[in-house]
């Protein structure tokens, strides 16, 4: 963490955004959903989105946000798992990378 914040030092602008909840948008492999089974008196449950609590949820996540992000990361956006901040030199520009990150989004 501590090489992400320091590479935010040349850039006086910043623009925080936590993707909460994030790890719900990736779909499940079918073939582990029924790993995330649960069982009440009537039926069973499991998930077709990922879950937080699940063993590699993290790795994964970063991982996805790593690749969605890999002609980003460094120029205009740094990644820590759910929180990116898009950085810029100038105002003029900033406005532009943000628009860049959420169409990335």
């Amino acid at each position: 963490m501590e090489a992400k914040t320091d590479s935010l030092q040349t850039y006086p602008i910043w623009y925080f955004l936590d993707a909460y909840k994030g790890y719900h948008q990736i779909q499940m492999a079918r073939q582990y959903e029924d790993k995330t089974a649960f069982y009440t008196a009537d039926v069973t449950y499991y998930y077709t989105k990922m879950s937080f609590g699940l063993k590699n949820a993290g790795a994964t996540y970063q991982h996805m946000m790593d690749n969605l992000f890999q002609h980003q990361i460094g120029r205009i956006v740094d990644v820590y798992v759910d929180d990116l901040v898009i950085k810029s030199r100038e105002e003029e520009t900033m406005i532009g990378n943000i628009k860049e990150t959420f169409d990335t989004l």
